[in-house]
């Protein structure tokens, strides 16, 4: 994504790197689909100094800004220093920040959370932005996401899943079961390379402790918790944008879909991949398939 510059963020030099001017605290979600990210987007709007906006697929945004500006404000800019990286990436925040910190004062608040489960696409773009920025891993058990990805994909697939669908077409089973562990082990190995920005939690954890698993997150984002707030987020209004709509039909968290991935054919899971997903699986405290 970025001229000049190889590898993943953490290879950037310091001098590449944007300020932190913003006034908002830019925090976001990253999670694989399918693993509870709506319901913990309500829950964080929920907060009277946390605003958690549709899906702005931000990661995306700061990539194709990169190329734009790359191009246009900064083309004059000598690439052969880390000058004009730092330059880029500078224009690039001020733009989406100037957008967010917009947002989440209108919303009479100090914090944003942005949950695109896209936003793994992009986490290069995304990180060299938003150095500072505060990261909420999400999990879920893999035969519970993949069981939520064949229900939710029954008139189509989403976006995010069809690369694994176009190569397993005669096994979406495999498929959603690869796409968990790619996308479960980049998370896993930038909460390795980011420890200090990183706040891990279970979608287990959050629907049977909720008041518990989210005092930790509001904790971790500068802000006091605020246990009214799982209340409060089904009866106050949300704004509308991406995400799982059947939490409109949900009054409270509840932990019914926990082990829905019970009635999934393992067996259509070939070894290799098991062997992976059992590994992972283990990493983050689930039982091995």
């Amino acid at each position: 994504m970025i001229e000049a510059v190889s590898g993943g963020a953490s290879a950037l030099p310091a001098a590449g790197r944007v300020g932190t001017e913003a006034r908002a605290q830019p925090a976001f979600v990253l999670s694989c689909e399918r693993s509870g990210s709506t319901l913990l987007r309500w829950l964080l709007d929920a907060h009277h100094e946390v605003a958690s906006p549709g899906e702005l697929r931000l990661g995306r945004l700061a990539y194709d800004l990169y190329v734009t500006l790359s191009r246009t404000v900064t083309v004059d800019v000598p690439k052969d220093s880390n000058h004009h990286v730092r330059e880029t990436l500078r224009e690039v925040r001020a733009v989406i920040d100037g957008i967010l910190e917009r947002y989440t004062v209108a919303k009479g608040k100090r914090v944003w959370c942005e949950k695109s489960p896209e936003n793994l696409r992009y986490l290069e773009a995304l990180t060299h932005t938003y150095p500072d920025g505060r990261y909420l891993c999400l999990h879920r058990s893999c035969l519970d996401v993949v069981s939520s990805c064949l229900d939710a994909s029954r008139n189509g697939f989403m976006e995010e899943l069809s690369d694994h669908v176009r190569q397993r077409p005669d096994n979406l089973v495999e498929a959603m079961a690869a796409n968990w562990a790619d996308k479960t082990s980049e998370i896993l190995r930038f909460e390795l390379r980011n420890a200090s920005l990183c706040h891990r939690l279970r979608y287990e954890d959050l629907v049977t402790s909720p008041e518990e698993t989210l005092g930790r997150a509001f904790e971790f984002l500068g802000v006091a918790p605020e246990p009214e707030a799982i209340r409060r987020a089904f009866s106050m209004s949300h704004d509308a944008g991406g995400g799982d709509d059947k939490i409109h039909e949900s009054g409270r968290v509840t932990c019914a879909r926990v082990g829905a991935g019970r009635s999934v054919p393992v067996d259509r899971i070939g070894t290799p991949l098991r062997r992976r997903v059992n590994a992972l699986s283990r990493k983050l405290g689930y039982a091995d398939l």
